[in-house]
């Protein structure tokens, strides 16, 4: 029998994250990541938009003990490597499940004929 995995898609904000990780039902949750264009660090924002007070450390603390798979979908290319420090960090104090899923998406490039998406 097969596995059905529900997802909480653009969990960009701590209510929204709350809400999916209180949900026994989803199994995924999805979030988009852009560098704040207040403070230049990473937060939770989808594009348009490109500021949050919901940063990616406060997303990460809250959503990883949750057990659930995790989707970060990077929207800027500066968010990547900073986030992945602090991926790597938290996982070696203990802090991400051994059999979490953790998938990465990185729409950071320019498309065809230079169209940013």
């Amino acid at each position: 029998m097969a596995t059905k995995n529900n997802w909480a898609h653009s969990c960009c904000s701590e209510s929204a994250l709350n809400s999916a990780i209180q949900n026994d039902s989803i199994k995924f949750i999805e979030s988009d990541i852009v560098i704040s264009s207040r403070t230049g660090k990473p937060c939770m924002a989808h594009p348009p938009a490109n500021d949050s007070k919901f940063t990616f450390s406060q997303f990460l603390k809250l959503a990883a003990p949750s057990g659930k798979g995790l989707k970060l979908d990077f929207k800027d290319q500066a968010a990547v490597s900073p986030c992945l420090k602090e991926v790597r960090n938290l996982d070696q104090q203990g802090g991400i499940k051994s059999d979490q899923t953790i998938w990465l998406n990185a729409d950071i490039l320019c498309g065809p004929g230079g169209i940013s998406l």
